[in-house]
Parts: structure tokens; sequence; C-alpha cells
């Protein structure tokens, strides 16, 4: 087992008590209500401290909506997120992406950066195979950390909220002082291969079943992508008879 801060072994456990149990946040969150000034959007941190948001007590309302009912769904047996497992090889590459930044005083995202082909790299020789990236600046506190990725202010696809909530397997995540913010923490969300094809077979039989071949095809090639928003692609190229070639699309949500 990799080496971890005790802000790193916070942070994972609080992800997965909230996995375990959404509602257990619902106090907390309750009492973020109390901390905003009437009338905007300012919410208190300390004394005379506050932190402008987007949306205010909006984004709070509609988290503390969303982990009831996936309380809801879970006590119905509708729906069961298992504990994830810790990922030595994505926390390495993590740390090195954190640091990457908080010397240089930036906020790029792992995906994307140099680091990115090591980790898949990494991630492929552990069996694993695709991510999810959350990003979290300011604090230093787990609990807070995981509030504000549930909370997701701004954020109208709440994807930080539903990277938590997905049905991962494997995380890694990695937190330093930033010279900007005080605080970055990068959160890594990961499937396994098996989980990762059977993921897009499905995804293949729905989209067989929904695209329609056009007429007068010779060959069909199909090819399948997850990337880094969830979203499904399957394409479909068709080389025609008369030696064209046509190309379809189908898109889906992961259930991931």
């Amino acid at each position: 087992m990799g080496e971890r801060t005790e802000l790193e072994a916070d942070i994972f456990s609080w992800i997965n008590k909230v996995r375990a149990d959404p509602e257990c946040v619902v106090l907390a969150l309750e009492g973020r209500k109390m901390r905003f000034v009437e009338g905007n959007n300012k919410m208190q941190i300390s004394g005379t401290t506050f932190v402008n948001t987007v949306e205010g007590v909006a984004a709070i309302d509609d988290a503390i909506e969303y982990l009831e009912n996936m309380a809801e769904q879970i006590e119905n047996s509708e729906k069961e997120f298992d504990l994830l497992t810790w990922s030595d090889e994505a926390a390495a590459n993590s740390k090195l992406h954190v640091l990457k930044n908080c010397t240089a005083g930036t906020t790029d995202l792992l995906t994307g950066s140099e680091i990115e082909e090591t980790l898949r790299a990494s991630l492929e020789a552990e069996g694993l195979g695709a991510y999810a990236e959350s990003s979290e600046y300011g604090s230093s506190a787990a609990m807070d950390i995981v509030l504000n990725l549930i909370v997701d202010d701004g954020n109208s696809a709440r994807s930080n909220r539903l990277n938590i909530f997905g049905n991962y397997e494997y995380f890694a995540c990695a937190s330093n002082e930033h010279p900007s913010y005080g605080q970055m923490t990068t959160l890594l969300f990961i499937l396994s291969q098996d989980s990762l094809q059977a993921e897009l077979k499905a995804a293949q039989a729905a989209a067989e079943a929904e695209v329609e071949d056009p007429p007068g095809w010779a060959t069909k090639s199909t090819a399948s992508e997850l990337n880094e928003a969830g979203v499904i692609t399957i394409t479909f190229t068709y080389l025609m008879k008369d030696g064209s070639e046509e190309v379809k699309e189908f898109k889906m949500i992961s259930s991931q």
C-alpha cells in the first residue's frame, strides 16, 4: 500500500462513507445553509471571511435532495454503491500531477497532461481501465472537500457529484499546498478493464438495436469509446458497395 497523507486517507474514508450512507452528510449541509448571508450568494467560512458561490443555497438544497433520493434507492434495494478500493499506481501519478501544479501555481487537469500517458499505462498494468477526474481547490479538511464536490456549485452537469456516486471500483487522490488557492486536491475514480469492457459491450448492443444500417453496404466496422465526461460513443463505419464510406454514431451516458 502506498504512503498516504492523513488528509488523503481521510478523503478516501469520507468518499466511502457517503457511498455507503448518502444521508450521513445531510446535517452538515443543512448547517452550511445557515452560513449564507441573506439575500446573496456569499457563504461565511470563518469570522469575517466569506466566499462567493455561484448558486448559493440552491446548490445545497439540490445536493440534499439528491442524497436523500440516493438513500431511498439504497433502502429500497434499487441501487447499491460498492466501497472503493485504493489504487497505489493511480495515487502515485496523482501526486506527481498535484506537485507539478502546486509548484508552478497552475490548475491544469491531469487529463490531457503529459502525466496522463503514464497514468493510463499504470492503470492498464493493474488491469484497470477508464477513469474520471475531479479537482477541488481551497479546502484542507477532508469532509469539506467531499461536501464541496457533492454540492458541485456552478457545475450544471454535477459531474463531480456523479463521480462520487458512480459505479466505479477503485479510487486515488492526492493533495498539496497550492500557492494561489491554499490547497489543491485531485481525485480519480476508476473502472476495472472487465467492467469497462462489459459497459462498452452493453452500449454496442444498444447501438445495434437503435442504429439502422444504410442500404447498399458491403462491410461494417465498429469502434467504442468512453470519454472523461462519461459519454459512450459507438461508431459504425460502413464501406458501401460503390466504394464510398458512411459513418453513423450512437451516443449514450455511461451508467458509471
